[in-house]
């Protein structure tokens, strides 16, 4: 095995990841290899330190984040889109519903779509399976109208015009081959089909954003705030991957190199202030107009943000950046459906947010300093953690763009593996990668410092 490999794997061990190398291996290789030994007490140490350090904490933005938004003019009628676009799936629904009621109602009037031969007449002709037919898309209308209204009945009409649907195709599908059905009424069919569609994404729109959603959550959302909310996304940071062994620490490579009781991590408290179902919960109130949910969204994740954008970009535009990521997120709000967590989300957007920052810093050198540490000095803050601040941006300061995202979002805002992919928008084995480089170049930059003295 080659030791970037080895290294890869024990970068994700420390980390609470599973490697793509089995424990096994790495331990031989570990058992042979003294380069990779010390690698990994340089590692561990490290880990340790950034865990120990007392965070960097931004101004509270709640307030300006919220006049910006008031002072975006929005017009009636792109309110009405918004809207539209926002809840199109029920609004089709609905449509569809009431052109089946319509198409019963004309049923009823005596239209019969292609149904009943213009040389037949009475009992002979079917009239009284024509009522049934009208009776079937009238209740199926309005089942479809009720589902687009209150979406909590749109699995049950999901599945009743699912298996009406298919038996009713075979039927058609029999009969035209039979020449017994005419097109007319062929085509009376596809509205059917239509609103089998839209139910099925209502339902899994419900199912996506509601199964945490309760009678009793909307109150806890409104009254919500980063307080109340747990605290712990990166739970077992630092403990060995194999999980199996009845003593974990008997389980790791480092139980002779590492005391038994892992460090507090006090980033933790920091980074992870909220549980990410109830941010996510909080996305989603906010997403269907709730103001309070809203701001305390913005309460509850503010930090995270202005952590993220202060290390990758500068302490001095953190603020603007903060405020950018949030105004765009509020923008977008209405279209998040939790198919990731409200804070992978926010940070993605962040990511673009810094990206587009440095593209403009960079076609404007003499006015925008970029990242740089001495920039951070010079700063007037005075917010608990500074030290640590400007010590972590000087040290990830030699780290390429991606290694220092993986690294940050990882390390410093405690994501697991899986959530920093999402938001750079990359496999999880490039961030187990990015993360292994980042700490050896940080580790190569402490050996050099310690040659040169």
């Amino acid at each position: 095995m080659r030791c970037d490999v080895a290294r890869e794997a024990l970068s994700a061990r420390l980390d609470g990841e599973r490697p793509q190398v089995l424990a096994q291996q790495v331990d031989v290789h570990l058992d042979s290899c003294r380069s990779c030994r010390a690698w990994l007490i340089g590692a561990a140490v490290q880990t340790r330190r950034l865990a120990a350090m007392e965070p960097g904490y931004g101004p509270d933005l709640v307030g300006k984040i919220m006049a910006g938004v008031g002072r975006q003019p929005v017009a009636p009628h792109r309110r009405w889109m918004r809207a539209l676009r926002s809840h199109y799936r029920r609004w089709a629904l609905i449509a569809v519903g009431l052109f089946q009621v319509a198409i019963a109602a004309a049923q009823i009037s005596g239209v019969d779509f292609g149904m009943v031969s213009a040389h037949m007449h009475g009992a002979m002709s079917g009239e009284h399976l024509m009522h049934e037919s009208t009776a079937w898309l009238l209740a199926l209308g309005l089942a479809m109208v009720a589902a687009g209204v209150w979406p909590i009945t749109a699995i049950g009409v999901a599945a009743i015009t699912g298996v009406y649907s298919v038996a009713l195709f075979s039927y058609v599908v029999v009969d035209a081959f039979a020449g017994e059905v005419t097109a007319t009424r062929v085509a009376s069919h596809m509205p059917l089909l239509l609103g089998l569609v839209f139910t099925l994404l209502v339902a899994r729109e419900r199912a996506g954003s509601g199964k945490s959603r309760d009678s009793g959550r909307e109150g806890q959302v409104e009254d919500a705030a980063p307080s109340g909310l747990s605290a712990g996304r990166r739970r077992g940071h630092l403990w060995p991957i194999n999980r199996s062994a009845p003593d974990p620490i008997d389980a790791t490579t480092t139980t002779r190199r590492r005391p038994v009781v892992p460090v507090r991590l006090r980033w933790l408290v920091m980074t992870a202030s909220s549980d990410d179902e109830a941010v996510t919960e909080l996305a989603l109130a906010a997403a269907r107009g709730n103001a309070r949910a809203l701001e305390a969204f913005i309460k509850a994740t503010q930090q995270d943000v202005w952590r993220f954008v202060a290390y990758l970009a500068d302490a001095g535009s953190a603020d603007d950046l903060t405020q950018e990521t949030f105004l765009r997120a509020i923008g977008a709000i209405e279209r998040f459906e939790a198919r990731s967590s409200a804070r992978t989300w926010l940070l993605a957007i962040a990511r673009r947010v810094v990206a587009d920052h440095i593209r403009h810093a960079r076609s404007r050198p003499r006015t925008a300093p970029g990242a740089d540490p001495e920039q951070v000095l010079r700063s007037d803050r005075h917010a608990r953690g500074f030290e640590d601040l400007v010590e972590v941006t000087t040290m990830i300061a030699g780290l390429t763009t991606e290694q220092r995202e993986a690294l940050l979002l990882t390390q410093l805002l405690g994501l697991p593996y899986a959530d920093a992919a999402a938001v750079c928008g990359c496999p999880v084995g490039t961030i187990r990668s990015r993360v292994a480089r980042a700490r050896d170049v940080l580790m190569a930059d402490v050996e050099r410092d310690g040659l040169t003295g």
